[in-house]
């Protein structure tokens, strides 16, 4: 009967071989899983038939992808695609393992047949070959070599294999190609171990030396001209060169009209002027007319639309004794100073006229005024048109500074209160008061500036910082800072206010101290350095990390590298 093995995807050919040889069962199905990153060749396949077979194992295997499938039939198993399929294959016979009787048995009639070349299976080939007679024994000298025979392997396949029997050969008077091959390799081995020793003792060493070292601080200040005019720098009259760089931008922008105002049309009808005095009067066009402060509407004005004569008033005596006067009168048209629906008077209001007394001179409408109407709309104010010049102004600035920035070259610097903007021209849309939702205003502008160099302002502290640096100590550029505090426009460009400082260093020999320290111990170097003048402390670094017994300085000077470290409190190791 048949026992089912499931293998794990992650088990190796050795795990497998550990899982079936634990097995008491001498018939197993194996059961592979879809991958199996570990048998990918059948070199796996065949090992595992290989050893069940000789532990008198049969197995079936079960496997559904193909290409497992077909290594494994190539290993020889028998392979179907599911554990039904073979459980039903029934388990195959196993030969029984051959006893000492039957192998001798086999032995004597294999002994019986020569083979196609004349030889007998087993047959060992030294006896084939003559003996030779023996030599003197001082002349003597034996190796034994071992000879080729045959052995069966398989059914009736035969294979060379090593025998002990020795065959004697002469050697006369010269030592052997073994030992004389055992002396050059030992040769070769004990020039390379010296050829190694003395590459990393001579030549492999490297030292990184770093010396502290105390430094003085300079200080100076200084006002730089920088002149457009000029063409290279003058340390004595302090004087760089300034270029002028000029952009031009345009732009447009459009806001909402802000300002408001009402829109319509004045009222208008027909008053009479009523004229009490004696005298005719003539009221020329566009004499105002008053709503009297008793009536609706009061204080509201009116002109007059055209000139009009009023005749002096007249009077009659109905009896003796009594005059009754009636005004002279004049119809005219009159119309609202103001536009609006309040124009709209009712009948019988009345009305001063001009600068006159009322008690001489009034109007009286028979008729009610018509035709007044008013509305608000949008306007485009003056601060609106103000409001967007500051604006547009202020955008074509921003624009000017970055664009001016985008045309330095190199260290060039200069200070943006000094950027002079001008709009070289605008253009509204809209006049102040003008009825409309927005109002666009186009305009164009011009920057400038004067920029100066970094580095030639440096220049100049340079000079005038070397001159008061002591003997024995020396400035590099690096040392140097120049810190601006202000810059004015002048008459010839402008003026840089700045002060300058430097780091100065004492002036030490690397190289001389460097060829001084080749081929010394650690211990020598760190004497000679601490006698140094102007060195306050010192860290040395060997490669590679030997034994200190062999520690030594390089014996080569571009395999030794010394660097100035400013360090102050230090003292040496």
């Amino acid at each position: 009967m048949s026992t089912t093995l499931y293998l794990d995807q992650n088990d190796t050919i050795s795990n497998a071989i550990d899982k079936v040889l634990k097995h008491v069962a001498q018939h197993l199905v194996i059961v592979m899983p879809t991958d199996l990153p570990h048998w990918h060749n059948n070199l796996s396949f065949s090992l595992l038939f290989e050893t069940m077979k000789d532990n008198n194992k049969t197995a079936v295997v079960v496997s559904i992808n193909d290409s497992s499938a077909e290594l494994a039939r190539k290993a020889g198993f028998t392979v179907v695609a599911s554990v039904d399929e073979a459980i039903k294959i029934p388990a195959p016979q196993v030969q029984p393992q051959k006893s000492e009787h039957s192998e001798k048995d086999e032995k004597e009639v294999s002994e019986a047949k020569a083979d196609s070349l004349g030889f007998v299976e087993n047959q060992d080939i030294a006896e084939l070959i003559p003996e030779e007679t023996e030599e003197p024994a001082e002349e003597k000298n034996v190796k034994e070599e071992s000879v080729i025979s045959t052995k069966t392997v398989a059914d009736d396949m035969p294979t060379v294999i090593l025998d002990e029997t020795p065959i004697k050969k002469a050697k006369k008077g010269k030592p052997s190609i073994f030992k004389k091959s055992i002396f050059w390799v030992v040769a070769f081995f004990i020039l390379v171990v010296a050829g190694t020793t003395a590459f990393m003792l001579l030549y492999l060493p490297k030292a990184t030396v770093e010396l502290y070292i105390e430094g003085q601080t300079l200080s100076k200040q200084l006002e730089v001209s920088a002149n457009p005019n000029a063409l290279e720098p003058n340390s004595e009259t302090k004087v760089i060169p300034a270029i002028l760089l000029t952009v031009e931008e345009s732009g447009q922008k459009t806001v909402a009209a802000t300002g408001s105002k009402s829109v319509g049309q004045p009222a208008t009808g027909t008053v009479t002027i009523q004229n009490w005095t004696d005298s005719l009067m003539v009221f020329p066009a566009g004499t105002l007319l008053t709503v009297s402060s008793s009536q609706e509407g009061a204080g509201l004005t009116f002109a007059t639309s055209q000139s009009v004569t009023v005749p002096p008033q007249t009077f009659s005596i109905p009896e003796e004794g009594q005059k009754l006067y009636e005004a002279g009168t004049e119809d005219v048209t009159i119309t609202a100073s103001a536009i609006g629906t309040a124009g709209n008077l009712k009948a019988n209001t009345n009305f001063a006229v001009g600068q006159t007394d009322y008690s001489s001179f009034k109007g009286i409408n028979a008729s009610a005024f018509t035709g007044g109407s008013s509305q608000t709309v949008k306007i485009v104010s003056q601060e609106d048109r103000n409001n967007l010049l500051t604006e547009l102004a202020e955008e074509l600035y921003e624009k000017g500074k970055t664009d001016l920035a985008s045309q330095r070259i190199g260290d060039q610097a200069y200070d943006e209160s000094l950027i002079d903007n001008t709009l070289t021209q605008t253009t509204f849309s809209r006049e102040a008061g003008a009825e409309a939702a927005e109002i666009t205003l186009s305009a164009n502008s011009k920057s400038e500036v004067l920029v100066y160099s970094q580095s030639q302002l440096k220049g100049i502290f340079q000079y005038y910082l070397a001159q008061n640096a002591p003997q024995g100590y020396k400035m590099t550029d690096a040392a140097i800072t120049v810190s601006v505090t202000g810059i004015e426009k002048s008459t010839t460009g402008m003026t840089i206010s700045a002060t300058g400082g430097a780091v100065i260093l004492p002036e030490i020999e690397t190289e001389k101290l460097a060829a001084s320290l080749l081929g010394l111990k650690p211990a020598q170097a760190e004497a000679k350095l601490k006698e140094a003048e102007n060195i306050i402390g010192f860290k040395i670094e060997l490669w590679p990390p030997l034994p200190q017994a062999l520690q030594s300085m390089p014996n080569r000077q571009d395999r030794l590298i010394i660097k100035l470290v400013q360090k102050d409190g230090i003292s040496g190791n």
